[in-house]
């Protein structure tokens, strides 16, 4: 999800992600704030809104893909994973 402190786009996230926290099938996937933002206090905000982690544009890909691992310990970002940089042949 991408995380703004203005009111008008940060709002509605937050009432989904209280939606998602609250149903027991999904509560327990990792929703992370992305933002560009360089407001003091946006992280603290984000985090006491509920999301699992903050992360600030730019960023680099690798510490991405690490976040993600240590969040979803099984995921395709794990340390088995595909390489960040390869390209899916979806053609097939």
């Amino acid at each position: 999800m991408v995380c703004s402190v203005r009111r008008l786009v940060i709002l509605p996230l937050v009432l989904i992600l209280r939606r998602v926290k609250a149903d027991a099938t999904i509560a327990s996937i990792p929703v992370v704030a992305v933002s560009a933002s360089v407001m003091k206090g946006e992280r603290r905000r984000c985090l006491d809104a509920g999301f699992t982690a903050f992360v600030e544009k730019p960023f680099d890909v690798h510490q991405l893909r690490g976040l993600v691992a240590r969040l979803v310990p099984h995921s395709p970002a794990g340390p088995d994973g595909p390489d960040p940089g390869a390209v899916a042949d979806h053609e097939a």
